[in-house]
């Protein structure tokens, strides 16, 4: 609300100064508050992203000391349950590996990912030898739904910043095309032609030209720069859709 009734202050005062420099200030502060607001809503999709890391390393560490303590025990377990386990920890394995991917390629550039790149790799080797207790595998399942849970959650989130981006967009370039085409109308009204002298005309029509290529360029530039934050959520978005298919899969074979 103060930011709205700051605004309007602004506003008036360009209304009724006729600073074309502060009206050009006033556009500039406007499109910094919301590239502001746009970071924070990126930063807190970054901070998700790293506590699913996190949680991706604590299931990584989890599953080795499980091979290597569980090994230590493994003639004490049945044939038939240590092959039923091996085939469970597999299985864990793998949606591990699809969630590290996933998380890598939402964001490749973003700490989150770059840690999960130099995540260690989990042996697949070893699994069919360990026969995990029941108590553990289970916290192995909630922690990966807890995973996913995650995922969809940062999913919807990356939908709405893509909604919020190009309304944003859409909206600073009605206000830069009207802010043109008053500036246009304003000078017509205020000077007309035919009371000029030819040096004093070419002169205005410079100055006009100038200040209007000035605009265009602004627009185009913040124009840019939207479109490359939402080519980039449109990405982000086609890469969890096809992680979410992996997931789904992974899922249906383990069931099995």
């Amino acid at each position: 609300m103060m930011r709205k009734e700051r605004d309007l202050d602004k506003a008036q005062v360009v209304y009724t100064s006729g600073d074309k420099s502060f009206e050009l200030q006033v556009a500039e502060d406007r499109h910094k508050e919301w590239y502001a607001e746009n970071q924070e809503l990126l930063d807190r999709d970054s901070a998700r992203l790293r506590a699913a890391t996190a949680d991706t390393h604590k299931l990584t560490e989890q599953v080795e000391k499980l091979k290597m303590g569980v090994g230590k025990r493994a003639n004490q377990s049945k044939t038939k349950e240590r092959a039923g386990d091996a085939k469970r920890i597999k299985d864990l394995e793998r949606q591990v590996k699809e969630m590290v991917k996933t998380i890598r390629q939402r964001n490749p550039n973003s700490l989150p990912a770059l840690s999960a790149a130099n995540a260690p790799a989990v042996e697949e080797d070893g699994g069919a030898k360990s026969s995990p207790p029941t108590q553990t595998r289970t916290l192995l399942e909630r922690h990966i739904q807890r995973l996913e849970v995650e995922l969809e959650s940062h999913d919807d989130e990356v939908k709405c910043s893509l909604r919020a981006m190009e309304q944003q967009y859409e909206q600073i370039k009605l206000q830069d095309e009207q802010q043109i085409s008053d500036l246009e109308q304003q000078f017509t009204q205020k000077h007309p032609v035919q009371t000029w002298s030819p040096g004093v005309w070419q002169a205005q029509v410079c100055s006009l030209q100038q200040e209007l290529e000035l605009l265009k360029e602004n627009h185009q530039s913040r124009g840019r720069i939207l479109q490359a934050e939402v080519h980039s959520l449109q990405e982000q978005l086609t890469q969890q859709a096809q992680g979410t298919a992996a997931f789904s899969r992974a899922g249906v074979l383990s069931q099995g």
